[in-house]
């Protein structure tokens, strides 16, 4: 799971048993969205997301990959993501947490 950094602590009941990769927000999103940035940049546990990239060459030949639908609220909020059967079933429990 890739997740903000910053909505780790609020899900983590969730995420466990995943594998969690964080992507720390900048200072524009803490910014626009009133993230506490020092939070946000904690857990040194959680593998970083901008480190990952960085440790690894471009694949010397791609390969075809298996589908994927990538869910971004960008900077502005709303959904952008389009198509797709929706969440598989074992994220029924985030969106529950989410809510409390």
């Amino acid at each position: 799971m890739i997740i903000h950094r910053d909505l780790i602590s609020a899900l983590r009941t969730a995420l466990e048993g995943r594998k969690v990769i964080a992507v720390t927000p900048g200072p524009a999103l803490c910014t626009a969205f009133g993230i506490d940035a020092w939070p946000a940049a904690t857990d040194p546990d959680i593998l970083e997301w901008s480190t990952l990239v960085e440790a690894h060459a471009p694949l010397a030949e791609r390969k075809m990959m298996r589908p994927l639908m990538r869910y971004t609220s960008g900077s502005t909020g709303l959904q952008k993501a389009c198509g797709g059967a929706g969440p598989r079933k074992d994220f029924e429990d985030v969106f529950r947490v989410s809510d409390t």
